[in-house]
């Protein structure tokens, strides 16, 4: 089980957040969002309960510490966790919290959240120290298993309802995020008028020419299953709090951060006609899923030497790096010990390539 987030909220309200997950920070409107709806699923729940709500590859489990308070402790977990590990957690946190702060302390102060940050000191080492060990248990686990990802025949497109223009007018300078995220298959949410929607998700799908897209065109209620495009009405955002937020209304994107290599690829894309698009993608998309197999080679081999780290490194600039990193923390958590050693490496001979050059 490895933790990603500890939330506390008070009557819905959030006055604790801490994120131990370096690429999960959700914005504060999208947390707000999903309590809201979480509260509606958590309702009827007794003290010392836990509610868990499944939504991608994480877990939320909502625990009432105090019912007369409606004093509520999430935990964000990936998707390994299990009853038995919160069990052994939970009641740790919720002791912490409760000897820290009483009751009548916690609804005094429920408007100035700050004055609860000093509460993630006390739990920092034990949140670290689980998700260590979680980490370390599953690199034992899987020294001698052979990870292949397989090659996908590219997906039969259909180029009969797409429109760039579009894209580039309601994605605006956010384009290269959604992208980002196909590549990696981190869930795209599209929120906007359906009939737009449709086309964005048909015109988005040229972006992703290494992977059959499992899409979703619309749906009025919230779906568990497992889609990479989804459309949804905007009262259901706060619900993929794990997912890339495209808000066609506002020509917002929220979920990854920036990526020079996906930019300039946006960037270049907008020069071309119409019908050079798909092929200067693809090309773009086929290198990277290139190096991701390259790099799964290194992953599977005992001996990583000089040699096979420059064979990686070719063509990489740091930006690339943090993509293959990302893919794999995305998709394999189990091995990012090891791919954060092996990127280190790499990481710190293309440094040193600069430093040179």
């Amino acid at each position: 089980m490895i933790i990603k987030g500890v939330l506390v909220t008070v009557q819905t309200k959030p006055i604790f957040f801490k994120s131990f997950d370096s690429a999960f920070n959700p914005s504060g409107d999208l947390l707000g969002g999903f309590l809201s709806a979480l509260n509606i699923f958590a309702r009827g729940l007794n003290e010392d309960q836990i509610k868990t709500v499944i939504m991608g590859k994480m877990t939320y489990y909502n625990y009432l510490l105090n019912k007369d308070a409606d004093l509520n402790l999430i935990l964000i977990t990936d998707e390994s966790s299990s009853d038995t590990d919160l069990k052994k957690i939970i009641p740790a946190i919720k002791a912490k919290f409760l000897k820290k702060y009483g009751l009548k302390e916690i609804t005094d102060h429920m408007c100035q959240p700050s004055y609860f940050d000093e509460f993630g000191l006390s739990i920092d080492s034990d949140i670290q120290k689980i998700n260590q060990v979680s980490i370390d248990q599953a690199a034992d686990e899987i020294a001698d298993e052979l990870l292949i990802i397989p090659l996908e025949e590219n997906p039969r497109l259909d180029l009969t309802n797409i429109s760039f223009p579009f894209v580039f007018k309601f994605i605006k300078n956010d384009l290269g995020k959604v992208i980002y995220a196909l590549f990696i298959h981190m869930p795209v949410v599209i929120t906007g008028e359906p009939s737009l929607v449709q086309l964005i998700i048909d015109t988005l799908k040229l972006f992703s020419p290494h992977h059959r897209l499992k899409v979703i065109y619309w749906t009025e209620t919230f779906n568990e299953t497992r889609a990479d495009i989804i459309g949804i009405p905007p009262h259901l955002v706060g619900l993929y709090i794990d997912s890339t937020i495209v808000d066609l209304r506002t020509g917002t994107v929220e979920g990854l951060k920036e990526n020079k290599f996906f930019d300039e690829l946006v960037k270049n894309i907008k020069k071309l006609d119409n019908l050079k698009i798909f092929p200067y993608a693809e090309t773009q998309i086929n290198f990277l899923s290139k190096k991701i197999r390259e790099l799964v080679e290194l992953i599977n081999s005992k001996n990583i030497t000089n040699q096979d780290l420059n064979q990686l490194s070719k063509d990489l600039d740091l930006d690339i790096l943090k993509i293959l990193e990302t893919y794999f923390y995305w998709n394999y958590p189990k091995y990012t010990k090891k791919v954060r050693k092996i990127c280190e490496r790499a990481r710190t001979l293309l440094l040193t390539r600069e430093f040179i050059l």
